[in-house]
């Protein structure tokens, strides 16, 4: 079977697997789990399906919510009155000498004030915060959340735990309205689906770069109001070099001026600022550009957001501890596709996302089983499983969402969430491995190697549905 050529998934990534990368200083920053989606249009793409998203997705003319930097509670305050005191007197007059008794006169005790100051601590919501969309505009960008849920407040520490803060949607101004309503219903939906983790905010790029530029002094505008960057390097930092924001938006401009379909999304951090941190290029699925269908960008989303719940487990602030504990990149970037793949077509069936129009899961994963097959059998010598970044990354992609499905099938569907993620900040990549799937990551791949080579249709029988 041959998959169309605008359905030839190639990722790219541009470092490490899933690492964090928030420890780097800030002009080195680069994103830890970017997903970059290389497609070529052709006429033979089935017809996308436009409908009305299925959760509903509202525009109000307020203004749009912002991140309001908590005022910090005043420390107790103490005054100490300053002691006054009479020095002693003497007065001597020859010849005959008096003696005056010193006169001593005591000053009252110091007296101290304290002042205090009573703060209340807003409990932390942990109401999900549904699906449903609600969108306002600015000038300069446009803001979609959870319609009612409340928004973190810069500095919100709630790393790891389940939370009612809506993730925030901020798109450029250049796209259209309901590019940044699709995204938002995505993103909601992936965190009703798999958990709440935040506070998270999700940075849509348009093809101008004006409004990029826009865009880019709002996020910046936060950093400094947050105390988490200076307005200048953040600045510098997303309008230079790799993987800024200015990145994201020249990968759209070139889509453009090529008329050739590309596009970059990424979890570039931020675990020392206790969110999560997405960056994404122009959806053109989403856009309604080269046929490509709302599933295809519904799933990057998915994709995308599934990393947050990986970082969620992980609480050390140390870039490489983190990087070791994410794991390989057939682990957790093919964790990430076979979690998006399946619980996005699932969500689509039950009309949870809004409708599109894509080939069956079974012909994705028969195309990427093809290409796993064909890499294998042009390295002999060499598993899959040991593909770093580079340019083989996208097979270690769809060579992992495959060990993910052969996992989910042997040990349930809800192993990865229910075991491994919740012991592995504790165990560890292999021992949280070794405690949920009882082998070994070596044994497993010597037992998942000899499945690669077994008939396609024998492979389909253990996907989901």
């Amino acid at each position: 079977m041959h998959k169309p050529a605008w359905l030839l998934i190639v990722a790219l990534l541009a470092i490490a697997c899933g690492a964090d990368q928030e420890s780097l200083p800030p002009a080195e920053t680069a994103p830890e789990a970017t997903l970059a989606v290389t497609t070529t249009p052709t006429t033979t793409l089935p017809s996308t399906t436009t409908g009305t998203p299925g959760a509903t997705a509202s525009t109000s003319s307020a203004p749009p919510a912002t991140t309001t930097t908590p005022s910090a509670t005043p420390p107790s305050t103490t005054t100490v009155a300053a002691a006054t005191s009479t020095p002693t007197t003497s007065t001597e007059s020859p010849p005959v000498t008096t003696t005056v008794p010193a006169t001593t006169t005591t000053a009252p005790p110091a007296t101290t004030t304290t002042t205090t100051t009573t703060t209340t601590t807003l409990p932390l919501p942990t109401e999900p915060p549904g699906t449903t969309v609600a969108c306002s505009d600015t000038d300069t960008y446009r803001y979609c959340v959870a319609a009612g849920a409340p928004v973190a407040q810069a500095g919100t520490d709630v790393w790891g735990q389940l939370t009612g803060y809506s993730p925030e949607v901020l798109c450029a101004s250049d796209l259209d309205d309901l590019v940044c309503e699709l995204v938002t219903e995505a993103l909601l939906v992936a965190a009703a689906e798999w958990g709440n983790y935040g506070p998270t905010e999700y940075w849509v790029m348009g093809a101008d770069e004006g409004a990029a530029i826009d865009l880019i002094g709002v996020n910046c505008d936060r950093r400094a109001a947050g105390g988490q960057q200076s307005r200048s390097s953040c600045m510098d930092r997303n309008t230079g070099g790799d993987y800024g924001m200015l990145f994201y938006q020249a990968v759209g401009a070139e889509v453009v001026a090529s008329g050739q379909a590309s596009l970059d999304a990424g979890r570039n951090g931020m675990r020392d600022w206790n969110i999560h941190f997405f960056a994404s290029s122009l959806p053109i699925g989403f856009a309604g550009m080269f046929n490509i269908p709302f599933a295809d960008e519904q799933k990057t989303v998915f994709h995308e957001y599934f990393h947050a719940v990986q970082h969620a487990h992980i609480q050390s602030l140390d870039f490489d501890e983190r990087d070791d504990l994410l794991g390989p990149i057939w682990f957790v970037e093919g964790g990430a596709e076979f979690m998006a793949q399946t619980a996005s077509q699932r969500l689509r069936e039950s009309g949870v996302l809004t409708a599109s129009d894509w080939n069956p899961l079974a012909d994705r994963m028969t195309w990427t089983m093809e290409e796993v097959r064909y890499w294998m059998s042009s390295n002999p010598e060499t598993s899959a499983s040991q593909i770093q970044y580079g340019p083989d990354q996208g097979i270690a992609y769809s060579y992992g969402s495959w060990a993910h499905a052969w996992l989910a099938d042997r040990f349930g569907p809800d192993a990865l969430l229910d075991s491994y993620y919740p012991r592995l900040n504790d165990l560890g990549f292999e021992g949280a491995f070794q405690h949920t799937y009882e082998m070994s990551t070596a044994e497993f791949i010597a037992e998942f190697d000899q499945f690669v080579l077994l008939p396609i249709q024998e492979q389909l029988q253990i996907l989901p549905g």
